[in-house]
């Protein structure tokens, strides 16, 4: 790796101030921003049209434990006036120097080029290029917007793949010459007008755990590699080096692994066909804004790129990167007006009356975030008034005449009146960039503010009640003597107050000799780790927690401590979580906590989803746990193991995942709506793969990017054809011979004959036909589940004009799995074509396909549903 991949920052100096003590006599400055850089920096067209920024508020005389944040807007009102009927972007221009410094620690030989199309804010780009980073633009519009702030071309990397003529002679005309391409008619467009450009062959990755995949639309297949880089070679381009991009918001590590690897392949095959020595290594954007993520996922890269691309053997290698969220996700702040309020009577019947809100902001604004970038929204009342009143159901709506204008539909908070503010934080990434001025109603005014550097030391982003309580050192205490001990429990940090929480738990459990008081600090200050993001640092203390509640034989506390350590665990080791929980699990059940034992289940079934286990295993899990909670009487773990239930189906069963999250969606309206943001996710979420479902020309390009299209009932399973019933049932028959299946047998016996229910489908049977069914029960819920899976005219319908002449091959197999919800690899389409095949003609009729793989004939079971 080249040595100094990009300038190092200048440090600002701001005058220190030391707090007043009292939030009357907050101090505020405003700055003039000049260029921070030295002279050969600056761009002429900077100094002509920039010599003056718009002004930065500087908040000073912060006292500790503030919340920056919620100050800043309030000041950001103040000085807009009291008839602002806009909504505002309250910008922390000091947040894009701490990102700055923060990517300096953790991937010091990786220059960021800022994503334009994130957050094209004028002033962030200008912190960023004093900051000394490149920029990542993808039209025309963005490379004009960033060379007239004084970019250099040599800091641009056009990264779009597929690009108008137009732009690339823009391009040209500017001297951007990096850009990137791949398929064959990109190479000959550029041969065309810019054969000078230095190109990055973009290559494809698997990105389907990122928060907006991006291998679907861009990515040259690693077929089409040596033939692309043979015509560079023809044509006589340039090619620089290679890119890829593992997806917006990308959520596991190990996705960089097998992309790094198709990159140094690409560096191979260069080198093999006498190309000149790639120098360049564009890894692409999908960091989380989010300092806890980002410290979890860095050293992660780091540590592959060190490993795969050593400077030994590449030391002229410059490595780039496309971060835009990373930098712009929590430097910006929403403020919305409630201009408009009107009082419904609910529709459930109760005498509850429902609040509607009108905001001045809505989908075709800021929270467009909403639908395309799946961003969850939380609303959070401006004023000190506002979040002491009691909550009340309520619906937020966006300010234009369509009625699809709905940001959160049901929802709890504290009541607010006709011309209240409300506060949205972090939405800076993928925002009022995308928004439009639909009906004529204005994208958000913007607000610049920095925090002292003393200030910044002294202030947390969040406040916190337990700021009050002094512990001298070595003072014996006990939760009860601080007055925030009830029923035997911890009170629990609220929710904008893991901050402070964390620091005061940290002083009272040094200084307590308690080991209840100290075990119960312990624990808080886990959860409020796990509540700012910092799951690594709520682990150990979870730990600590249960050993000292496992010692004083508290079984709560030890509930409690072992959720906390699994939520923590489900980041850095979703293994290990998994078997926490089932433990856990066990040991509640053995007490017979019913409701403990409901929330290890649910853990558990989580825990099974990050770890990318068998999402079967895991909606049986969440299904478990839905059982128990519905026993005690619990709505909220009801419909939080609902949710669970649909995001587990979602992987492989759209259509039962909405049945899921529908009946999630009315156990939550009639109770507790805390899981109704992630039910809301998921509920859209299969509606869209559902949608999919039925586009078959969508299906075709899915399979052919070797992505999973829709998903109907054709569970991945290595036997599909079944033995004949009954012997299923003898095989699996119990072991004591009394003619009935226990109920883990039950469900393998149905899978072994071909059924493969859902876990929703199992759940049904059980109650329908009992758990542990003799012969005649199982065979009537093996008829009713085989009359679900599809038939020869449902496959016709499915193959719709793909083969026109009656004919398979294994590239429609394919298609047709993909329609059928299965992503097949190559040694399973080429076992599903034995299957379909007996000939090994190549090809098989659509009769001939459902005869073989189809089970009806296979199982006993006729298509009537009675026993040949």
């Amino acid at each position: 790796m080249a040595a100094g991949p990009w300038p190092g920052p200048v440090d600002e100096e701001v005058p220190a101030l030391q707090a007043s003590g009292n939030m009357d006599s907050l101090v505020l400055s405003h700055e003039e921003n000049g260029s921070l850089l030295s002279g050969e920096k600056k761009r002429s067209a900077d100094k002509k049209t920039h010599k003056r920024r718009s002004k930065v508020t500087v908040l000073k005389g912060l006292q500790t434990g503030e919340d920056s944040i919620r100050v800043a807007a309030k000041q950001a009102l103040q000085q807009f006036g009291d008839t602002l009927d806009e909504p505002v972007s309250v910008v922390n221009l000091g947040n894009v120097i701490n990102q700055i410094d923060l990517w300096r620690k953790y991937l010091p030989n990786v220059r960021p080029h800022y994503a334009v199309k994130c957050c094209p804010d004028k002033q962030i780009i200008k912190q960023l290029l004093e900051g000394g980073c490149g920029f990542d633009c993808a039209t025309m519009q963005e490379i004009n917007t960033v060379l007239a702030l004084g970019v250099s071309p040599q800091d641009i990397v056009y990264s779009h793949p597929c690009k108008p003529r137009s732009h690339i002679a823009f391009a040209k005309s500017q001297g951007i010459s990096l850009m990137s391409f791949d398929n064959d008619v990109e190479l000959r467009k550029v041969a065309a007008v810019y054969p000078e450009a230095q190109l990055l062959l973009r290559v494809v990755c698997e990105d389907s755990t990122a928060q907006c995949p991006m291998s679907l639309k861009f990515g040259a297949k690693s077929s089409t590699w040596r033939e692309l880089l043979r015509m560079i070679q023809e044509l006589k381009l340039n090619l620089a080096g290679v890119s890829f991009h593992v997806g917006s918001g990308c959520k596991d590590p190990e996705s960089f692994e097998p992309a790094l690897r198709d990159a140094k392949e690409v560096f191979s095959l260069a080198k093999e066909q006498g190309m000149q020595a790639l120098r360049v290594l564009d890894i692409g954007g999908g960091y989380p804004g989010d300092r806890a993520g980002f410290e979890t996922i860095a050293p992660v890269i780091a540590e592959k790129l060190a490993r795969l691309f050593p400077q030994t053997e590449y030391p002229e290698l410059n490595i780039i990167s496309e971060p835009g969220r990373f930098f712009a996700a929590q430097t910006a702040h929403l403020l919305t007006k409630a201009y408009a309020k009107a009082k419904l009577p609910a529709t459930d019947g109760t005498s509850e009356q429902v609040c509607r809100y009108y905001l001045n902001d809505g989908l075709y604004g800021s929270f467009n975030c909403i639908i395309y970038d799946h961003v969850a929204v939380h609303p959070e009342p401006l004023s000190s008034e506002g979040l002491e009143r009691p909550e009340v159901p309520c619906a937020l709506f966006g300010p234009t005449c369509d009625g699809f204008d709905v940001i959160l539909e049901k929802h709890m908070m504290p009541e607010l009146e006709e011309g209240e503010w409300i506060l949205w934080r972090n939405m800076g990434a993928y925002t009022s960039a995308a928004g439009c001025n639909f009906n004529g109603f204005a994208l958000p005014k913007a607000w610049y503010y920095r925090v002292s550097a003393y200030d910044q030391q002294q202030s947390q982003e969040t406040g916190s009640p337990f700021a009050n309580i002094q512990i001298r050192a070595g003072e014996v205490c006990t939760l009860e003597t601080l007055g925030i001990w009830k029923d035997s429990k911890p009170l629990r940090c609220g929710k904008y107050d893991f901050c402070s929480a964390r620091a005061q738990a940290m002083l009272v459990w040094q200084a307590t000799s308690d080991s209840q008081a100290k075990a119960a600090w312990k624990l808080l200050g886990a959860e409020a780790h796990l509540a700012a993001g910092e799951a690594e640092k709520a682990v150990p203390l979870a730990s600590e927690a249960l050993v000292l509640f496992k010692k004083l034989a508290k079984h709560q506390g030890e509930v409690d401590a072992t959720l906390a350590l699994v939520n923590g665990l489900m980041s850095k080791d979703p293994g290990a979580a998994v078997d926490v929980a089932a433990a856990a699990a066990g040991a509640c059940h053995d007490a017979g906590d019913a409701e403990g034992e409901a929330a290890m289940l649910l853990c558990k079934a989580k825990a099974s989803l990050a770890s990318m286990q068998d999402p079967y295993a895991a909606a049986e899990t969440a299904i478990a746990s839905c059982l128990l909670y519905r026993q005690a009487g619990n709505t909220s773990g009801d419909a939080a193991a609902l949710e669970i239930t649909a995001r587990a189906h979602l992987l492989y069963d759209p259509e039962q995942s909405l049945k899921a999250a529908k009946e999630a969606l009315a156990v939550c309206s009639s109770g507790d709506v805390t899981a109704l943001p992630a039910i809301e996710r998921t509920l859209a979420a299969a509606k869209v793969q559902v949608a999919t479902a039925q586009k078959a020309e969508q299906a075709k390009y899915l399979s052919c990017r070797g992505q999973s299209g829709a998903a109907y009932k054709w569970p991945k399973h290595p036997q599909l054809r079944g033995p004949p019933v009954q012997d299923v049932f003898a095989l699996q028959q119990d072991r004591d011979g009394d003619g009935k299946l226990t109920r883990k047998e039950f469900l393998q016996a149905l899978r072994c004959a071909g059924a493969c229910p859902t876990a929703m489908d199992f759940e049904e049977v059980c109650r329908e036909h009992g758990a542990t069914p003799e012969y005649p029960a199982y065979r009537a819920a093996l008829e009713v589940l085989l009359t679900r899976r599809p038939t020869a005219e449902v496959l016709a319908e499915k193959l719709g004009g793909l083969a026109q002449d009656g004919l398979v091959d294994a590239e429609a197999l394919r298609f047709i799995a993909t329609n059928f919800g299965e992503k097949l690899n190559e040694d399973e389409l080429a076992e599903l074509m034995r299957l379909a095949d007996p000939d090994q003609d190549g090809n098989v009729s659509v009769n001939k396909l459902a005869q073989n793989l189809l089970p009806d004939h296979l199982t006993g079971v006729g298509s009537s549903g009675g026993a040949k």
